[in-house]
Formats: C-alpha cells, structure tokens, sequence
C-alpha cells in the first residue's frame, strides 16, 4: 500500500445532514472513486518490464469506521495473475543499495495531497446530485 484516502471534516458534516446510510453510502463511494483514479494514474506512470506492476495496482476499500471511510491503493494482488505479486514496487519507488529510484508514485501522491480537499468537494457534488436526481425520479414515478 501506498496511499490512504480518507474523508474530509466539512464534506462529514454535509453528510450529517442527510440519513446516516446515506450519507455512509455516498461517502464511501466518493473515496474510493479517487482511489480508483489514483490507482489508474499510478498504472499509467508505473514502468513496464513484465506487465505484473501495472496489472498488480488496484484500489480497495478498507474497513475504516462509519464516520471515516477509507480506501488504499495497492500494488501486491495475488490477482494480478501467474507471478503477478508486485511486491518489489517499493524497490522501484525508492530504489536501493544496486539500484537507482524511479519514482512513479511519489509525483501522484503529492499532486493528489495539494488537491484533495477541492478533489473531495468536487466528487462529494456530484455523488450528492446524482443522488437527490435518483430521488426525485423515484418520487415521480410513485
């Protein structure tokens, strides 16, 4: 793991505002949309050798608490395929005694840190619309 997306304090208390469950609901799925997006920006900037590295990083939720959903991207799925453990990402990223860094993930996290509170309103927005849209469309058709 590389990277932890957690929820931001005002977008919370927006969400309190609204059912619990739902606002749960609507907070987990912002997270882990930019985690997904995180996670595709790493696979595009990860070097390719073998393919495992790229195939290997994927976002996942995590277990976190009601009040503060998470989700990580990570790059050792034993689901990247035969031989797909990628866990020398990290000999990569920092490099070592024989081997110089090359860092593919370090430029992602620092842009995504600088923005991720306008990132979290941006994605909270459109989540809370497409579901007051999702609403008002169930009223009508009742």
């Amino acid at each position: 793991m590389f990277m932890t997306v957690t929820g931001l304090e005002e977008v919370r208390q927006t969400l309190g505002q609204l059912a619990p469950r739902v606002a749960t609901n609507l907070m987990r799925t912002v997270v882990q949309d930019i985690a997904s997006k995180i996670a595709k920006e790493a696979k595009a900037a990860a070097p390719v050798r073998s393919g495992n590295l790229k195939k290997s990083l994927k976002a996942q939720r995590k277990k976190g608490s009601r009040t503060n959903p998470q989700s990580q991207v990570k790059a050792n799925s034993k689901k990247a395929g035969p031989g797909g453990d990628a866990f020398y990402w990290k000999f990569i990223e920092f490099g070592t005694r024989n081997m110089q860094a090359r860092p593919f993930i370090a430029p992602i996290k620092q842009k995504y840190a600088a923005e991720m509170p306008r990132i979290l309103r941006e994605s909270f927005g459109r989540k809370l619309e497409q579901y007051l849209a999702r609403q008002a469309a169930r009223a009508q058709n009742q």
